[in-house]
């Protein structure tokens, strides 16, 4: 026995009603979560290893032809720093390589943003330590509340380790608002067609009920 299309019509609502609940709750954790959860990669590279400079001469360190060389000198501490600005992003992506020979192996790299007494925590930092072979480091430093709108970025290590940093660059860190926009859209779309399907359907129960008027 077929059943009518207006006794599809509840189900059908309820469910267009069930999605639309569901998508807006994402959207709505989407907009509620922090910052740095939103926070993507762009897509250019705002200082690699030739924008960096030795901040302490007494370490032998520097910067030669693709790389950064640590430890070379008479200071245990190899410290090089690079401006990097902060105003329009979430933060900064790290992302360089070490081929760590054994006898230092276990050194530790910190990277850290640095603006003076007023723009140093721990919140701002990161520690790598080295393994034998090669080290392929890939992270991201958010630059936290009340940040300046540029600061150095640095990378050090606080001992004498003769090591060669490689393929260094850094990216700014932006807020992914491409989401919100399609959530918003995904929404309208719903809804849209939520009124389409009513819409439709009590136009065919109202042209039955003429019908069934008309009958003799």
């Amino acid at each position: 026995m077929f059943r009518s299309k207006q006794h599809y019509r509840k189900p059908a609502i309820i469910v267009l009603i069930i999605v639309l609940y569901f998508l807006f709750l994402t959207w709505v954790s989407f907009l509620r979560a922090p910052s740095e959860a939103r926070a993507v990669i762009s897509g250019d590279v705002i200082a690699e290893y030739k924008d960096f400079i030795n901040l302490d001469e007494g370490s032998g360190a520097g910067v030669e032809e693709d790389k950064l060389v640590f430890g070379t000198g008479d200071s245990p501490a190899s410290v090089f720093g690079a401006r990097v600005p902060l105003a329009d992003s979430q933060g900064i992506e790290v992302s360089f390589t070490v081929d760590c020979p054994a006898e230092y192996a276990g050194s530790v790299v910190h990277v850290d943003l640095f603006d003076g007494a007023g723009y140093d925590f721990e919140e701002q930092e990161f520690q790598i330590t080295l393994l034998e072979g090669l080290n392929e480091i890939e992270q991201s430093l958010y630059k936290g509340a009340n940040a300046p709108e540029e600061a150095w970025l640095r990378i050090f290590i606080l001992e004498n380790a003769e090591i060669e940093m490689r393929r260094l660059k850094l990216h700014e860190l932006k807020e992914n608002d491409r989401h919100i926009v399609l959530y918003a859209a995904a929404i309208v779309d719903i809804l849209i067609l939520a009124l389409i399907v009513i819409g439709s359907m009590k136009k065919k129960v109202g042209a039955e009920n003429v019908l069934k008027y008309m009958e003799p």
